[in-house]
C-alpha cells in the first residue's frame, strides 16, 4: 500500500465517525499532504435554503470540512478560530459541489488555511475563503510530511 493510501484510509477512518458529515452527506473526494477535497450533491431539503439554492452555512460547513480534513492529512487536529469568506455564486438542486481546503502556513499550534468552493456541473467558482485555525491535538500515525 503507498504511504498516500495509508494516510487516506487513516483521515477517512478518522472521518467515518463524524456524524455531522453523515447527515449533511459529506464525502471526501481526494487528499494529499496538507490539502483535502470534500464535496456533496446539492439535494433539496438537505442543502438548500428558502429560495431552492445551496444554503450559505453549507458553503461554510463544505469548507470548514475541507480545512480539518487537510490539517488532518498533516496529523493536526484543529479548531478554527477565524473565517473570511467571500461568496460569489450560488449552486442548485442537484449540483455536484466540491470545497478544496489547502494548509499554507503551519507555525507552532498555529494553521493557516486557503479554501475554494467549486460547482463541478458548471465550473462556477462559488466562494473563497482563509481561515486561521489551532492545534488542539496530533492524530496518531499520521506525519507532518509524507508526499
Amino acid at each position: 500500500m503507498s504511504r498516500k493510501a495509508e494516510v487516506l484510509k487513516k483521515v477517512s477512518d478518522i472521518y467515518a465517525g463524524n456524524a455531522f458529515m453523515h447527515v449533511c452527506d459529506i464525502s471526501i473526494h481526494d487528499i494529499g499532504c496538507g490539502w483535502a477535497k470534500v464535496g456533496i450533491k446539492v439535494k433539496d431539503g438537505l442543502h438548500t435554503n428558502l429560495n431552492a439554492s445551496l444554503h450559505g452555512g453549507m458553503f461554510m460547513t463544505l469548507m470548514d470540512n475541507a480545512t480539518g480534513i487537510a490539517a488532518a492529512t498533516k496529523g493536526k487536529r484543529v479548531v478554527t478560530v477565524t473565517t473570511s469568506t467571500s461568496f460569489i455564486k450560488g449552486a442548485n438542486i442537484g449540483d455536484e459541489v466540491e470545497a478544496y481546503g489547502e494548509v499554507i502556513g503551519l507555525t507552532g499550534n498555529k494553521v493557516n488555511m486557503v479554501m475554494h468552493l467549486r460547482n463541478l456541473t458548471t465550473g462556477d467558482l462559488m466562494a473563497t475563503s482563509t481561515s486561521c485555525m489551532i492545534v488542539i491535538d496530533d492524530f496518531e500515525g499520521i506525519p507532518e510530511k509524507w508526499e
